[in-house]
Formats: structure tokens, sequence, C-alpha cells
């Protein structure tokens, strides 16, 4: 665990040397230390010439394992040289779901102390340092890490460890939890990665409030004292004028509105020439329904090219290819729409549905939250391509998964050995 934790740190420090120096070429290294952490944890269930894994994750780590090869001979039967750095990328985030189960598995921890250590080594270090100098100052591809968006992807994987990842000893509560990462998400003026961990919180804590007592008044006050603020916000343009976040909220919220009232044709016919009659400031934006045209866009112009190819896909890179293609001629800006159209429906969907389960098991685990966050904000841009900060959320999601799936082994051990046993004996054992 704590392996992963000082490269993730090493990582972060290369990334701030290369960026104040200019040397883009440092940035490679952070990718070599992550595959130097990757190399080891295999090598350490390695014994005999066996590749040896828990029987809790043994499944896991099969059926993640059988999605690399998959992948990997799908992409040499159909090799794109322009792909090959992508196709990399998401074969090795196979491997390193695969060895954040196996560390998660081994329960492995570290103190409270060495917990906020690395809280403000891997989060509040760069957070601090990206609003203080890197925000205003867009870097170079090779420093992308930096980026707004990828920078957002970057802090709800790291906000994990403020929450008891790998420590069990969370720093902060739900509620302080919730405040320091939505104001610095705000701070980040990234919108998606803001609603997407707000969704991901009420996913975690709905469930749990309407169990409880007060459950369905807590969540309708919650609800209220949420969106109130929201609504006046975006309602008076008076209020909290140049943010950026709440600027471009206002602009999704309005272009809905004048689409609602002003627009009578069939929602299907719906183009982006007709959609930017409608939008709050009467331009194309990669926000609101835009984007959803955008997905549309490129699926189709798949289908027209390559009629079928939507359940092979065209292939690594295709979207990037044949941008002049496009209305709207960017990326994907999803990267379940990059997947599926790149790597085709036979691949994708598989992948999706192990996500998903995945995510269900461990719903009851705070860090379900960044976990979710994540998956969500995955829809709304791309991160694949950042290596660092994505390799960082897989490893956090098979290691709470690997973890979640122990503790429901040993829970079912300990009732199972409770119930078979005589009754003075059980109370006997507890006592001792």
């Amino acid at each position: 665990m704590k392996l992963w934790l000082n490269i993730f740190c090493a990582s972060i420090g290369v990334f701030i040397v290369a960026y104040l120096s200019g040397l883009s070429i440092l940035s490679d290294l952070p990718t070599a230390l992550v595959l130097l952490a990757l190399f080891l944890t295999l090598m350490k269930s390695v014994k005999d010439g066996k590749f040896l894994v828990g029987r809790s994750i043994s499944g896991a780590v099969v059926i993640t394992l059988f999605f690399a090869l998959f992948f990997s001979t799908r992409n040499l039967l159909q090799w794109n040289p322009d792909g090959a750095a992508l196709s990399i990328k998401i074969i090795l985030y196979h491997l390193v779901f695969v060895a954040g189960l196996i560390v998660g598995h081994s329960r492995s921890s570290y103190s409270a102390a060495q917990a906020q250590t690395y809280a403000i080594l891997v989060f509040f270090v760069p957070l601090l340092f990206f609003l203080l100098f890197a925000q205003g100052s867009p870097p170079s591809n090779a420093l992308s890490v930096f980026n707004r968006n990828s920078f957002a992807g970057f802090t709800l994987a790291a906000s994990a460890l403020l929450i008891g990842f790998g420590s069990r000893k969370p720093i902060f509560s739900l509620t302080q939890y919730l405040i320091v990462i939505s104001l610095s998400l705000i701070f980040n003026t990234t919108l998606g990665a803001l609603l997407s961990f707000l969704l991901a919180t009420l996913v975690y804590v709905g469930p749990k409030a309407l169990i409880s007592r007060y459950g369905l008044g807590v969540v309708v006050l919650a609800a209220v004292l949420i969106s109130a603020p929201i609504m006046l916000v975006v309602s008076n343009h008076q209020i909290l004028q140049g943010v950026e976040v709440v600027e471009r909220l206002r602009f999704v919220g309005g272009t809905f509105v004048n689409l609602f009232r002003g627009y009578t044709g069939s929602w299907l016919d719906l183009d982006m020439a007709t959609a930017v009659r409608f939008a709050a400031d009467g331009e194309l934006d990669m926000s609101a329904v835009f984007r959803l045209l955008h997905w549309l866009n490129i699926v189709e112009t798949l289908e027209a090219r390559h009629p079928g190819a939507i359940w092979f896909g065209g292939g690594a890179d295709w979207i990037e290819r044949n941008q002049n293609m496009l209305v709207y001629p960017l990326a994907a800006h999803n990267e379940y729409v990059r997947l599926t159209v790149e790597q085709g429906l036979i691949y994708s969907i598989p992948i999706f549905v192990m996500l998903a389960v995945a995510a269900y098991c461990v719903r009851k685990n705070i860090i379900f939250i960044p976990i979710l966050s994540s998956l969500i904000y995955f829809g709304s841009e791309n991160l694949l391509n950042n290596f660092v900060s994505t390799a960082m959320f897989f490893f956090v999601f098979g290691h709470t998964f690997a973890a979640e799936r122990q503790r429901r082994v040993v829970s079912k051990h300990l009732w199972r050995t409770t119930r078979s046993a005589p009754r003075g004996s059980t109370i006997r054992s507890f006592c001792q």
C-alpha cells in the first residue's frame, strides 16, 4: 500500500518540477514510476512460478485479465499506430485494477499520522499548486495532469485519502469532506466534476437517510437547502458575477429553458444549428444539449462511414483521426462514447457492466463517493489519456473492491462460526 502512495507522492513532485522548469520530458517519469509499482505488486503474487491471489478476489482477477487479453487481441488484429499509446494505457488500467485488488486483499494499512501526511502530499499540495500557479497558465499536453478538467478527475480520485482510504481512519467527517471537495471543484471551475460529486454523494447518503427515523424529512430538507441557493444564484445574474462555475451553470440552465419554451419541432430532429439559436449566449458551447448532440453525431458518423462498425468499433483513436468529419471537430468528451465507438459494443458493454457491478459491491463503503464520482465524470470528459491520475482511480477502485470482498468473507465466516458453535462457548469466545 505504501509503495503505491509513495509512487503517487513522487509523481506529484515530478509533475510540479516539470511544470516549473518547463522540462516536459520529465513528465514521462511518473508513468515509469507507476509501471514500477505495478511490476513489483504483480511479482509479489508470483510464487513457485504461479500467479496466486486470494480466493475472495480470484473471480475479479480472472475477469479483469480476460478483458485485458480480449482488448489486446482485438487491437492487435485492428492495429493502428496512431492509437497505440491509448491502447497500451487501457491495457495497463486493467493491470492496475488487478494490482489494487491484490493490495486491498492483503489488508495492509498505515497509521493515522501517515494518513495525514499522504493526504497533504497527494491531495492538498497539488491542489494548492494548481490554484496558485497552474490554473491560469495552461500546461502542455505532456503536463495535462494540470489541465483543468484532468485535474478535476485527479481531485476526485485523490480525495479518497481524506475519508480513510488505506488507513481506515477518516481525516474528515462526511460533512467536512463534502465541503472541502465541493469548494475545490468550484475553484477549479469544473461544473461536470462538481455535479458528478454531488450526485455520487446523494446516491451514497440517500438510501441511508431514507431508512433512518427521520429519513424522508432529512432528504427533503437537504434537497431544499441545496437546491434553493442554486436556483437563486442561477436566476439572479447579479449574484456571483464572473464565477465561471456559476456562469456555466447559468448557460446550461438558460439553454434548456429556451429550448423547452421555444423549440416546437421533434426532439429527434434537433441539430447543432438549431440548438445554437436557443443557446443562452447565442453561441455553440460543449455544455448542455450540445454535448449530447456531439455524441450522437460521432456515432452517426461512424455508422455512415462503416455500417455495422458499432459492434466492433472503428479502432483506437478513431474519433481523433476523423474529427474533420464531425459537425463539432472535437474529442468525444465522454469515455463511454469513445470506448463504444472505438472498441465496439462487443467489448464496451461487458466492461460497463463489470464497472457497474464492482461499484455496486462497494456502495456501503464511504470510498464509494469518489469512485462513483469518477465513473460519472468519465461520461463528460476525456480522462483515459492522463495515465497517472486515471491509474490512481483504478487502483483506489480495485483496492476498495477487494477490501469489501474480504470484509464480507470474514463477516460471513464469523456468522457461520457463531451460529454453529455451542451457546456457552460463543459467549466465552466473545468475552476473551
